[in-house]
Parts: C-alpha cells; structure tokens; sequence
C-alpha cells in the first residue's frame, strides 16, 4: 500500500499535477522554502494597495502551501498584502466561472480585475469572465519586473 501512495505520488509529480489534494500534500514538504520574487514586488505589491487595488493568488498550489511559501519569502511576509489566497477549491483555472468566484468573493468585478498566469488555457477562461490577462513567460524572461505590466485603472 505504502509503495502505491508513493507511486501514485512520483506520477503526480512528473505530470505536474493540479490536482488540490496532491498539492495540499505539497504544502507538507514546502515549508522550510523560502519564495523568490522579483525584487520590485513587494514596492509594486504595496503601491497597488495604497491605490485601494485588491491583491490574491490564484494557484493551483492549496492555501496552506501559499501560505507557507508567501509567508516566508525571501523577501519577507508579502502575503500579509494579499487579500485573498485562493486554490483549486474554489474551481479550476482553466474554467471562467472560477474567476467569477474570486471576483465575488472579494466583491470585486471581474472586468476590473488583471489575472497574471504562464497557462494560455487558464488566460482563456479568464478572458471567458471578462478578466484582464496578462501571459508571462517567466522561463522566457517576458517580464522581468512588475513595472513592464499595465495595470487596469482602479474604479
């Protein structure tokens, strides 16, 4: 049995796997990391919020292990600016009613909203709710920095 769960996990991993339970599993092992970001975030992170902009995290990663990476950033607490973690329990990133959701639940508009993501089909389904998207390469170094985004005004 123990050699099946091992397994089933080692698949899981080689596929990438998005599924919540697997990634909750993954919040176990994440804590003693520390999160990278680029170095402008946490100053472009603070300024959107001092615009009364609404920050979260969508990723197919669960709460708990968003919690531990971004609350231990190399960095510092960034997640102490964000409003919202969100995971694969309030809908798949590849469905639009799943930004919808978010949207609601932080009573915001989904029209004023920019989704940043690497996933084109995840870029569809936010456009499908009528999300700003962004598609970021960062293997590619598309963006580079927070200031190369162009950010919906606050309304």
């Amino acid at each position: 049995m123990i050699q099946a769960v091992v397994d089933k996990v080692c698949w899981q991993t080689s596929l990438d796997g998005k599924t919540t339970v697997f990634k909750q599993l993954q919040a176990f092992t994440a804590w003693p990391m520390k999160a990278e970001f680029f170095a402008d975030a946490f100053p472009a992170v603070s300024k959107w919020r001092e615009a009364d902009m609404k920050v979260c995290i969508y990723s197919s990663g669960s709460v708990e292990a968003q919690k531990l990476l971004f609350g231990q950033s190399a960095k510092g607490k960034i997640l102490e600016l964000v409003d919202g973690p969100f995971d694969t329990k309030i809908g798949h990133k590849v469905e639009s009613q799943s930004y919808r959701r978010i949207a609601d639940s932080i009573e915001g508009s989904t029209n004023n909203t920019l989704f940043l993501t690497d996933v084109t089909q995840e870029a569809s389904a936010a456009e499908e709710a009528d999300v700003h998207v962004v598609v970021a390469k960062t293997y590619y170094s598309l963006i580079t920095s927070s200031s190369n985004l162009h950010l919906p005004s606050p309304t």
